[in-house]
């Protein structure tokens, strides 16, 4: 078995493709004639979980697999402790899970839900926040109220009205002719 997972390792090195994965895990079987070996056969009806090639088209944030799994055993430690017995690893296993499904569905419920309170009571905001989800609307609301915030003031210069907007007092002008 030792050579099989050397063979094995050759391969994923070499392999980026679900077709290249399949020939060569079939060239494997080919090569020490192993087609009716059951714990191969079990090994890959779960490859899925294991094989490089399924697990990069699961979506993981761009976490790379040692932050994957530093969140996970991070995760896992305030459930499962090591004076438990298997059914309880099991059952503790099971809360975890189901406790993180929950904030999923908490997490997705506020996305799409939950509306963000709008600081001004203003037509265009409360259309802006209609339209874009929370994080957006944030922003757009930021800078709605740096933009509300400009101080506009008027000067006569020969003859002709200038106009200079700034974000406050300390900054510099800038000077619009009407």
């Amino acid at each position: 078995m030792g050579e099989v997972k050397r063979v094995l390792s050759q391969y994923f090195d070499e392999i980026g493709e679900e077709n290249n994965f399949l020939m060569a895990w079939n060239h494997m079987l080919e090569e020490y004639n192993v087609h009716d070996n059951t714990r191969l056969k079990s090994i890959f009806d779960i490859k899925e979980k294991w094989a490089y090639t399924y697990v990069r088209h699961a979506w993981s944030a761009v976490m790379k697999t040692t932050q994957l799994s530093e969140s996970s055993n991070a995760t896992l430690k305030d459930y499962l402790k090591s004076d438990l017995n298997v059914a309880r690893i099991f059952m503790h296993f099971e809360m975890a899970v189901t406790d993180k499904r929950y904030k999923e569905l908490e997490a997705k419920y506020d996305l799409l839900y939950r509306l963000v309170n709008v600081k001004i009571n203003d037509k265009m905001l409360i259309q802006a926040r209609e339209v874009y989800m929370n994080a957006i609307f944030l922003e757009f609301q930021h800078q709605f109220e740096q933009a509300v915030e400009l101080n506009m003031n008027h000067v006569m210069i020969d003859g002709n009205i200038f106009y200079s907007v700034n974000m406050d007092y300390a900054s510099k002008e800038r000077h619009v002719k009407v």
